[in-house]
């Protein structure tokens, strides 16, 4: 497993994460950000990443928010059946999920 993937399963229980920086705890600020509560360092998920391209660019196919986040198709295929994005026109334009 990939040190990135391991961090990522990290992210899934925000309450084992501890900061890569200096090894303090992580806080979960919610959409995917946690913030160390000691350096301040910052992570944002995947989820996140998505998320604040879509608020910021507004709808988009899943090709295009894939290729400009770098969050891959599949990913973004399970926030989708996750119900965390939603889908309008269809299965190729995303936006935010809200509740």
């Amino acid at each position: 497993m990939k040190e990135d993937e391991e961090f990522n399963l990290l992210v899934e229980d925000p309450a084992s994460m501890y900061c890569e920086e200096c090894s303090g705890r992580m806080q979960n600020k919610g959409s995917g950000r946690f913030v160390c509560t000691e350096c301040g360092w910052e992570h944002i998920t995947d989820f996140g990443i998505v998320k604040q391209y879509l608020a910021e660019h507004g709808p988009r196919n899943a090709m295009e928010v894939s290729r400009e986040t770098g969050v891959n198709l599949p990913t973004i295929q399970k926030l989708l059946r996750e119900g965390r994005l939603e889908a309008m026109d269809g299965d190729t334009v995303y936006q935010l999920w809200a509740k």
